[in-house]
C-alpha cells in the first residue's frame, strides 16, 4: 500500500454483485483522505451469548455496543486510512475482537482516539438505497433491490450470472 497511486481501497464480500461504474463516479467527487464509505451499523449490541457466532466476552470488548462499523457487503477506505491501519497492525496496536465487520469499526475508532490519531474520519453512508442486503424486491425487506441498487449481497453464482447477463443486455 505504500507504493501505489491508488486513492481508495475497495473491499467486497465474495457473495456480492457490484455494478462498479456508479461507485467510481461517486468516488471521483470524494476527497481521498480520512474517508470511509459503506452501509454502516451504528448501534449493534455486542453479542454476550456464548452460543453466538460473534460472541465477545467483556474481557475482549467491555462496551455494550460496537462503535460504528461498515458492513462487509462493500466498503471503501481512503488509502491514508488503509496505511494507518496497516502501520497500527504491524506495531501490534489493534485490538482484535470476533466478527470482521465490527472489528474494523473498533480499529477505526482506535485510529481516531489512540496513538497517532486520525484527525477525523468521514463516514459516508448518505445513500443507503444503493445497497440490497438480499437479492429480492420483496416490499417487506428493509434493504431490498430497487432500480437504484448497485451492490447486492448474499447472491449465489447463478444469480450473479443472471444479473450480469441482464446488465449486458441492457448495455450497462
Amino acid at each position: 500500500a505504500e507504493r501505489t497511486e491508488a486513492e481508495f481501497l475497495l473491499k467486497t464480500d465474495d457473495d456480492v454483485y457490484l455494478r462498479p461504474a456508479p461507485l467510481l463516479r461517486q468516488l471521483e467527487h470524494r476527497i481521498p483522505a480520512q474517508y470511509a464509505w459503506a452501509i454502516f451499523d451504528y448501534i449493534s449490541p455486542v453479542p454476550r451469548d456464548e452460543e453466538d457466532n460473534f460472541y465477545n466476552p467483556e474481557e475482549t470488548f467491555p462496551f455494550p455496543v460496537f462503535p460504528p462499523y461498515p458492513r462487509g457487503v462493500v466498503r471503501v477506505l481512503s488509502m491514508d486510512v488503509v496505511r494507518l491501519l496497516a502501520k497500527a497492525s504491524q506495531e501490534g496496536r489493534l485490538r482484535m475482537i470476533y466478527g470482521d465487520d465490527p472489528c474494523i469499526g473498533v480499529h477505526l475508532r482506535q485510529l481516531l482516539l489512540d496513538g497517532e490519531p486520525l484527525p477525523s474520519l468521514t463516514l459516508d453512508d448518505f445513500d443507503n438505497r444503493v445497497f440490497a442486503m438480499e437479492p429480492s424486491c420483496h416490499h417487506n425487506l428493509w434493504s431490498k433491490m430497487t432500480n437504484r441498487t448497485w451492490a447486492i449481497h448474499h447472491v449465489k453464482p447463478e444469480q450473479i450470472r443472471c444479473m450480469w447477463s441482464a446488465d449486458l443486455a441492457a448495455a450497462y
